[in-house]
This record gives C-alpha cells, sequence and structure tokens, in this order.
C-alpha cells in the first residue's frame, strides 16, 4: 500500500464528521474528556482502511501532536472568547480549522514512518478489525466517556 495521505484523512474527516451525531460525540470528548478529535477520525479512518494500529503506536501518534495540541487549546479559547464579535470570529475558526489540518498532516507523516499491519478482508471475520482502533483509543478512559464509542462503531460500520 501507497503512503497514507494528508488530503485523503482531511476529505475523510470533513465527511465523516458532517453527521450531528458525530459531531456532538467528538465536541463532547473534546470539551468534557479532553480527548484529541484528530486522534479519534484518525482511528476511524483507519479502521474503514483496515489498517491496525498497536498501543504503543497509538501513544507514539498522541506524543508527536502534543505541541499542537497545547497550541488548538488556546486557540479555541481565544475563539471563544471573540464569540460575540462574528468577523473575528470566523477568521478565528478558519484558523483553528488550518491548525487541525497541520496536526492531521503531522499524524499522517507521524503513521508513515511507522509499521502498520494491513488486515486482509478475505478472512472468515471480514469486519472483526473494522472498529479496533476506535475501540482502543477509547481504552482506559471512564464509563461516561466510552458510551460515546458506540456513535462511532455505528458510522464506521454503516460506510463500511
Amino acid at each position: 500500500m501507497s503512503p497514507f495521505n494528508s488530503d485523503s484523512f482531511w476529505q475523510f474527516s470533513l465527511e465523516f464528521y458532517s453527521p450531528e451525531p458525530i459531531k456532538q460525540a467528538c465536541l463532547t470528548l473534546q470539551d468534557n474528556f479532553d480527548f484529541n478529535v484528530n486522534l479519534i477520525l484518525l482511528c476511524c479512518w483507519l479502521d474503514s482502511l483496515r489498517v491496525k494500529l498497536s498501543a504503543e503506536q497509538l501513544h507514539q501518534l498522541k506524543g508527536v501532536i502534543k505541541n499542537s495540541d497545547v497550541e488548538l487549546k488556546q486557540h479555541r479559547k481565544l475563539r471563544a472568547a471573540n464569540k460575540n464579535q462574528q468577523d473575528r470570529y470566523a477568521a478565528l475558526l478558519q484558523q483553528e480549522l488550518a491548525l487541525e489540518q497541520a496536526q492531521q498532516s503531522i499524524l499522517v507523516s507521524t503513521l508513515n514512518s511507522m509499521k502498520v499491519v494491513h488486515v486482509s478482508t478475505d478472512n472468515q471475520k471480514p469486519n472483526a478489525s473494522l472498529f479496533e482502533n476506535t475501540q482502543l483509543c477509547f481504552s482506559g478512559v471512564g464509563a461516561e466517556a466510552n458510551k460515546y464509542l458506540s456513535v462511532f462503531k455505528q458510522y464506521i460500520y454503516k460506510n463500511n
């Protein structure tokens, strides 16, 4: 398989994030449970491609976006503080999307340096690996955050 492409990941993210239940789950996980939405979306994308990450690889991916995550959180606070200034808010939102896309490029670049497992679809359980990365992304979180996992599962299975 050719290297992963950040533009393909961005397009997947825009499409996958668009249904209201996914958007609300992502924002709740981000705001209330300190989840990184790009990491969730990456896991969903890889699940849809039937590519499996190890726990160590997921940990490495989390590590490479720590700095950009801090920058994004600061930018979100600035945007929220300007909610009543429509033009400023819109400009900050566009800047935030550019930061999100840059963070996705970091993830894809790191992913391309990893040896990943491509799961065959012709085995006896073709959907067995369809949700493993997303489940891994949620491992170790409390039941309150874990209840959002089913929202992602529904859309991953629906699109495959």
